[in-house]
């Protein structure tokens, strides 16, 4: 049987533990090859990548990495792009899920313009600098999308996989920025 995945690769940011390991179990399950990123944390994402290699048979080979990697740092970035496209060709999934949090929990008022800087620099710019590359490197289809395009995009809203996806805009647009 064919997975809705198969032959996909896929890099997930901040996939060593939390939310972004739970992605990257679930695209591996749907047949999807993964790229593990993390940024402090190696043992825990060589964990979900042996989960991941654990989940193949034994003629897929490998089917996760791990890939050390600073969002906020362009030239990391770019390194882990390049990681994902030698290590597995061609890339078609990016989930920018690396994120901080100040674990003092402090205000406003409390929070030093350091902290600040920090975690806007993952939260925001790491976002940005991984979407980026994600486009210049892969090949938007370059139009709007058709009508019949978005009828999928329905579908899945409306299906219970997607009734934790409310209030949101979801351009269907080709990859284009």
């Amino acid at each position: 049987m064919t997975m809705p995945l198969e032959g996909r690769v896929a890099i997930v940011t901040g996939a060593s533990r939390g939310i972004g390991r739970e992605i990257a179990l679930h695209l591996a399950e749907k047949g999807a090859k993964v790229v593990v990123n993390y940024s402090s944390n190696q043992g825990t994402a060589e964990k979900v990548a042996s989960t991941i290699n654990n989940l193949a048979s034994s003629g897929d080979g490998v089917r996760a990495i791990v890939c050390k990697a600073d969002v906020a740092e362009p030239s990391q970035v770019a390194q882990l792009f390049d990681m994902a496209e030698h290590t597995f060709g061609r890339l078609h999934i990016v989930v920018n899920n690396a994120g901080i949090l100040d674990s003092k929990n402090p205000t406003i008022a409390q929070t030093s313009d350091e902290d600040w800087d920090r975690i806007f620099q993952v939260n925001c710019k790491g976002a940005f600098l991984c979407s980026r590359e994600a486009v210049a490197k892969s090949n938007p289809f370059e139009r709007l999308g058709k009508v019949e395009d978005v009828a999928p995009v329905v579908a899945f809203l409306a299906s219970d996989q997607g009734e934790w996806v409310n209030g949101q805009v979801i351009g269907v647009n080709g990859g284009r920025v």
